[in-house]
């Protein structure tokens, strides 16, 4: 349940498990919205040292000159966001730029791997990435619900004798129809899509599993890199673990006609069709035919595109 931001200036959230203060002067009311599914009452804060951000002229002069056509909003915007991933990467958490969605109760993270080495500013990622996410949900149906875009989350977690990546929804979401939510479920999987003009040749695999010492440079492009040399290290050291713990893939980009259209695979299918089909059984382990949905729909990014979480499913789910 969403919560409100009070009239105050100040408010609580809950983030990838990490209790937030974040102070709201600054801010236009339009840009608070993207908080209301993180917020929590102030009593349910119990990390005495919770992550604190509020507008930083000092962050914001700094973003001004790597980023000079941004206007003010953005960049308050932008400070509150720097201050809040730096103090994740100081309690181990760290932001990837990426789409993920989660299906069955593991979340599956894209990620372009066209982006710029620590950039620190999400790449929307719409041609490749957000593409994959949406094939997910037009043929698997309302089973692929969406845990967030732009940063994306990632933390190691200890559940007794296992050990796993999550991934969790964070308020610096891109698009008004990628809104992330609050939840957190286990990391099936994170996949470099390619780019659209980096199209895999026929005869191959779509998708091919990745060691993570081939990984590094597409990582780098992803994550985001705090400013201070301590946190960058931080959050450095917990990519390496995130690298060695996760199952990584590599998805070549899917054939298109120059008007857009689906080419097809020579069986009936779609090129689009035959490259979910084999990325999802690699991924999931499961049949693509049992899981398809009959009749799929065409799916447009619009604001009704993704069924909502159930309101138990907000806390880690564990490995199944």
């Amino acid at each position: 349940m969403e919560g409100v931001i009070p009239e105050s200036g100040r408010f609580s959230c809950r983030i990838a498990g990490l209790d937030c203060v974040v102070e709201s002067h600054g801010l236009l009311s339009t840009q608070l919205g993207r908080f209301e599914p993180f917020i929590i009452p102030d009593w349910m804060v119990t990390d005495r040292s919770p992550v604190r951000s509020a507008v930083s002229e000092r962050i914001m002069r700094r973003l001004s000159h790597r980023h000079p056509r941004w206007g003010l909003p953005r960049l308050a915007l932008e400070s509150i966001c720097h201050m809040m991933l730096d103090g994740f990467a100081r309690r181990k958490v760290i932001a990837v730029s990426g789409v993920c969605i989660e299906y069955e109760n593991c979340a599956y993270l894209f990620s372009s791997s066209s982006g710029s080495a620590a950039s620190n500013v999400p790449v929307d990622p719409f041609n490749a990435a957000k593409r994959y996410a949406l094939l997910w949900r037009r043929y698997l149906g309302d089973g692929v619900r969406l845990v967030g875009s732009g940063w994306i989350a990632l933390s190691e977690v200890h559940d007794g004798r296992d050990v796993y990546i999550a991934a969790s929804g964070t308020p610096w979401w891109i698009g008004s129809d990628w809104r992330s939510e609050a939840v957190t479920y286990p990391l099936g999987g994170w996949c470099f899509a390619g780019s659209a003009d980096a199209a895999h040749p026929g005869g191959g695999a779509p998708v091919e599993r990745a060691d993570a010492s081939t990984m590094v440079t597409q990582a780098m492009r992803c994550i985001y890199i705090p400013d201070d040399s301590r946190d960058a290290a931080i959050a450095l050291g917990v990519l390496d673990r995130v690298l060695l713990l996760a199952s990584l893939y590599r998805m070549h980009a899917m054939a298109e006609d120059s008007d857009g259209s689906d080419e097809s695979d020579g069986h009936g299918g779609s090129v689009d069709e035959s490259h979910l089909a084999a990325s999802f059984e690699l991924l999931t382990g499961r049949s693509y035919e049992d899981a398809r949905v009959e009749f799929p729909w065409p799916i447009l990014s619009a604001e009704r595109t993704w069924a909502s979480h159930d309101a138990g499913s907000a806390g880690v789910v564990g490995p199944q």
